[in-house]
């Protein structure tokens, strides 16, 4: 693919998909997962988009380098045998710092409350099929766009060395940033969160893994506030 061409789709996907999260102002709403538990047209776009970008993401910087792993003794000839030891070595240590940044949060907020105001503003429903099938949409969305297309393209874009670090920071910044709508609280918690869900990305070398662990950890924290008002931080 042209860099020329990639350059134009990068600017669009900021333009359209990145840009209004950020200019969201602490209280406007924007999309929150946790109010999507009725029929979304926004759903369907998202899971539209989030699976073009995928597809074409996977091909263009996972490439050849998809079926890296960790390397078993007698295992060399079976790449599949070694993504599954990935996945099921990073897939529980991912869900596990994600719910241990939870509790730091929740803690935290507790200690601290001039600081950390409740970013649960909006009522929360009771968790539901249509609730869980959205909360997955968003979930995998958000992994395609902010763990993968966006950090890989611009890890392509300028495949200088020393801008390697500089793009993973500012993926991680971006995705924090997005969540400024819901306060400060949110903005440290997904900063610490998507940090670790590229990390699971990097190492599972695909976006599955984290999907999967993101929407679990959404719902729980959805199913923990329905359950204890004003008691969770936000997806």
């Amino acid at each position: 693919m042209k860099k020329e061409y990639l350059w134009a789709e990068f600017a669009a996907v900021f333009l359209l998909l990145l840009l209004p999260p950020l200019l969201a102002t602490y209280g406007s709403g924007g999309l929150p997962l946790v109010s999507a538990a009725e029929f979304s047209w926004t759903a369907l776009m998202q899971l539209a988009v989030a699976l073009a970008l995928g597809l074409q993401s996977r091909r263009l910087f996972l490439g050849s380098s998809a079926r890296q792993a960790v390397q078993l003794p007698g295992a060399a000839d079976s790449p599949s045998f070694q993504k599954l030891i990935t996945v099921l070595v990073w897939g529980p240590v991912s869900f596990g710092v994600l719910m241990l940044i939870a509790a730091f949060m929740w803690t935290l907020s507790l200690l601290l409350p001039g600081c950390f105001g409740s970013s649960l503003d909006v009522p929360i429903p009771p968790p539901g099929l249509l609730l869980a099938l959205n909360l997955a949409i968003g979930a995998y969305y958000e992994e395609v766009l902010y763990r993968l297309f966006l950090p890989e393209s611009l890890r392509f874009l300028i495949p200088r060395q020393q801008f390697a670090l500089p793009a993973e920071l500012l993926s991680v910044v971006i995705f924090a940033c997005s969540h400024r709508y819901l306060g400060v609280f949110s903005v440290l918690n997904a900063a610490l969160c998507g940090s670790m869900l590229r990390i699971c990305c990097r190492k599972t070398r695909g976006i599955a893994t984290g999907a999967l662990v993101h929407f679990l950890y959404n719902f729980l924290l959805v199913l923990w506030a329905a359950l204890m008002p004003g008691g969770a931080v936000s997806p």
